[in-house]
């Protein structure tokens, strides 16, 4: 995130530095006559380079930082296009400057002003580059557990790639495969995986949405480009995904939305910052929608993905909500009782941590998750992005 600003902000001020250029100063010191005008230009290309150049160089460093711990690929190519105004200097405008530059030149002759405007059009040939470039670097997704952006583009969200999606009944289905419970599993029990397609059927058929929740994802999906399409990332050892899983089966029969299920794992679980193609068969979809804080990312699901009926982005939903406070909750529960070993800690924290999740408090939670992405969905219609 930090790497990402950083390149963004570089690319914003050399834009700005550049168009400034093209636009009211070069302009003012040709007003002023050949001779005053190359006589400005010495001292302020001399700063002028140094700022500049060290903006082009950092902003490009920068960007390919970011890409490289899983930042947009949009990221990338704005910084590179960015580090290209360097060699285009170098190459393009290098000689005009050095003849600009050059004690010998007659100022007040022809050639001096042949020169300063031939010196403003290759200026404006990279100022407007950089303009072009800087929706390019903004236009990259900073993501927290929550990100809007009307009209998103997707690499890989194909309507063939979302078909290839198995459908609610067809995961529950496929969860308690010998090919799935084969797969390495994420959670605090261990590798080994438990078949949950019997409890995600019983916790399904406990769980209602609410009057409010139907009336609400009714009226959203009514409107123009609405939602219609849902894109899940799951794996239901992940007790987040299991509060999730269910809520969207009855969401998708509250209203006309066609969701389809992605495993994100392949054989084993993806715990680097990126997900591996040669290890999971949707690490696309997984890099598309990555979490990000603190300057990395990070492969956290669920990944709830909404689109319009022509895969337009809309908004998607990662995790868990706001209200809920695993990040106090988790320390506190795993914390030692007096007179308790680590091991009997550990394994009460696993009983307690269970019981949670049968618990009513549990319900609430998977409630809220869907109170999230509706408010998201209403908020990203009104303002089209987050402030």
């Amino acid at each position: 995130m930090i790497l990402e600003l950083v390149a963004i902000l570089c690319t914003g001020l050399f834009a700005g530095a550049a168009i400034y250029v093209s636009l009211v100063e070069h302009p003012a010191r040709l007003e002023c006559g050949p001779a005053l005008a190359i006589a400005e230009f010495g001292p302020s290309y001399r700063r002028g380079a140094v700022m500049q150049a060290s903006l082009a160089v950092v902003g490009c460093l920068a960007a390919v930082a970011a890409w490289t711990q899983g930042s947009a690929i949009s990221v990338l190519i704005a910084g590179l296009l960015l580090g290209a105004a360097v060699p285009f200097t170098l190459i393009v405008i290098l000689p005009t400057n050095k003849r600009l530059l050059d004690a010998g030149l007659d100022r007040g002759s022809p050639e001096a002003a042949a020169l300063l405007a031939r010196w403003g059009r290759l200026h404006a040939v990279r100022s407007v580059g950089e303009r072009r470039r800087l929706p390019v670097a903004r236009a990259a997704p900073l993501r927290g557990s929550l990100v809007m952006a009307a009209g998103r583009g997707s690499r890989v969200v194909t309507p063939e790639r979302f078909a290839t999606g198995m459908t609610f009944d067809q995961y529950m289905d496929y969860i308690g495969t010998p090919e799935s419970l084969a797969r390495e599993a994420g959670w605090w029990r261990g590798p080994e995986r438990m078949n949950w397609s019997g409890p995600l059927r019983t916790w399904y058929e406990t769980l209602q949405l609410r009057d409010d929740q139907v009336g609400a994802i009714r009226w959203l999906a009514a409107q123009p480009k609405g939602p219609a399409k849902i894109l899940l990332i799951s794996e239901e050892w992940s007790s987040d995904c299991r509060r999730v899983v269910p809520m969207l089966g009855r969401l998708v029969e509250a209203a006309p939305l066609e969701l389809r299920i992605f495993p994100r794992d392949g054989q084993r679980v993806g715990r680097g910052p990126r997900a591996d193609p040669a290890e999971s068969p949707n690490a696309d979809l997984m890099n598309e929608f990555l979490r990000e804080r603190d300057g990395r990312t990070y492969q956290s699901i669920p990944v709830v993905v909404f689109y319009t009926k022509d895969l337009e982005y809309l908004y998607h939903y990662t995790e868990r909500p706001a209200l809920f406070p695993r990040d106090r909750l988790v320390p506190a529960m795993q914390a030692a009782r007096p007179g308790e070993t680590r091991e009997q800690a550990w394994e009460r924290f696993l009983r307690d941590w269970g019981a949670m999740q049968q618990s009513p408090i549990f319900k609430v939670w998977a409630s809220a998750a869907i109170d999230e992405m509706l408010s998201a969905l209403y908020e990203q219609r009104v303002l089209g992005v987050l402030p």
